[in-house]
């Protein structure tokens, strides 16, 4: 949930385009995305992991999610939609709605 937060609260802040605003693992892997030891590439990649880590979940339904979940955080996230929300309230929206979707 801390990286969710983080997330959220990095998206509501103005856009710094320097150093900082890679990863430290991309800074660690020299601004790519990954590494070779098979750390996922893309938050869409990582977001499967995490669903498959149960084994209920299929590869392929597992990417299909991920890339749903991170639509609603985009969306959720978009200052044009929760202009005066706070961080938790945006948290809170994005955990709602993910649980609609998610397998139980």
């Amino acid at each position: 949930m801390e990286a969710l937060r983080a997330s959220v609260e990095r998206a509501r802040s103005p856009k710094d385009t320097g150093d900082k605003a890679a990863s430290p693992g991309a800074r660690a892997a020299g601004g790519k995305k990954g590494s070779s030891q098979g750390e996922p590439k893309s938050r869409h990649e990582m977001i499967a992991a995490v669903l498959r880590r149960d084994g209920r979940t299929g590869e392929s339904e597992a990417a299909t999610l991920a890339r749903v979940v991170s639509a609603v955080m985009f969306l959720a996230m978009a200052p044009s939609v929760n202009a005066a929300a706070g961080a938790d309230e945006i948290l809170r929206e994005i955990r709602d709605q993910v649980g609609v979707l998610l397998p139980r």
